[in-house]
């Protein structure tokens, strides 16, 4: 007894908080035995106290997330899953420590009980059969709870995997959502930019068919000026056939000659109207499929919502 009062004094309530905390991120269970072993020294009496006060989130500031586990969340799941854990850290520290509590400290007294009559059952052989009796009745009680403790974590790992899990397909439902976006936001920029080139074409339409509008009434009025000279032409060779028939053929050319111009003018006003009438059919096209994308909007909205809503589920079931 007297070998072992040095070890106890050397036992802080830092090194029974870190033991603890390191055990329980390597997915151990804490006990005052465990830790014990981990310490190379102290008694189960003089840690239990203090394994109390860890699990009922009393030993002073929260731990931090331990390295380990905090690397291995974030080679997982990057920045995301890490920020993620340390949020949740604290609450699962606390439900796992009072989780435990009770039925771990009945179990180290049963223990402790077991090996008490162990130790005086060598002094009487008669004494030793009832109390070895006593031992492994509290053994089988103590191996039950100690199961039941297990079957616990197990759950409770099995709820984090799903965590895991339920995070991983939120992160991809919004990454695939901000692909479908940005590709939207591209077909977008190429329908204006073909829009823009669209109406710069129907602008150069239009300078054009004025254009034509504009020869075709200088053609007009060089015709009309050709019909008043054929008339005085007409009335100053009248007293002369010969001359007049000449004239009349030189009109009558003169007329044929504006007739075709001014055919060929109309004939190409008429695919100029064309022309415009087609770009606008294009425009009306290009102005459907803006309206069409526009219309997907709010579906993309929708997908956003419904991982907004996975991740606040998996908040809750966290």
């Amino acid at each position: 007894m007297n070998a072992t009062q040095p070890s106890r004094a050397t036992i802080t309530r830092e090194e029974v908080v870190r033991t603890a905390d390191a055990l329980l991120a390597t997915g151990v269970r804490p006990t005052a035995i465990r830790i014990r072993e981990q310490l190379g020294r102290g008694s189960p009496n003089t840690i239990q106290p203090w394994l109390v006060e860890w699990r009922a989130g009393a030993a002073g500031p929260p731990a931090p997330i331990p390295p380990a586990l905090a690397s291995e969340a974030s080679r997982r799941g990057g920045e995301v899953l890490l920020t993620l854990l340390q949020s949740f850290w604290p609450k699962l520290r606390e439900h796992l420590a009072l989780e435990f509590d009770e039925r771990l400290h009945d179990a180290l007294a049963a223990a402790k009980d077991a090996h008490e009559e162990q130790v005086e059952a060598t002094s009487a052989v008669d004494a030793l059969e009832a109390r070895l009796a006593a031992a492994e009745d509290a053994h089988v009680a103590t191996k039950a709870t100690l199961e039941q403790a297990q079957g616990m974590a197990v759950s409770l790992e099995a709820q984090r995997a799903d965590l895991a899990v339920l995070l991983r397909e939120a992160l991809a439902a919004n990454a695939r959502s901000d692909a479908t976006a940005r590709s939207l936001r591209q077909d977008l920029d190429q329908v204006r930019a073909q829009h823009a080139e669209l109406t710069t074409q129907l602008q150069a339409a239009l300078h054009d068919r004025d254009r034509l509008a504009r020869d075709l009434g200088a053609r007009t009025v060089e015709l009309d000026q050709a019909r008043t000279h054929s008339v005085a032409l007409q009335e100053q060779l009248g007293a002369a056939d010969g001359a007049q028939r000449r004239l009349a053929a030189q009109l009558e050319e003169e007329r044929s000659t504006a007739r075709a111009s001014l055919d060929r003018l109309r004939d190409d006003l008429a695919t100029e109207r064309q022309d415009h009438a087609t770009d606008r059919g294009r425009l009306d096209a290009q102005a459907k499929l803006l309206a069409t994308q526009a219309a997907e909007i709010p579906e993309l909205r929708e997908m956003v919502a419904r991982v907004v809503a996975v991740q606040a589920r998996a908040a809750d079931r966290s």
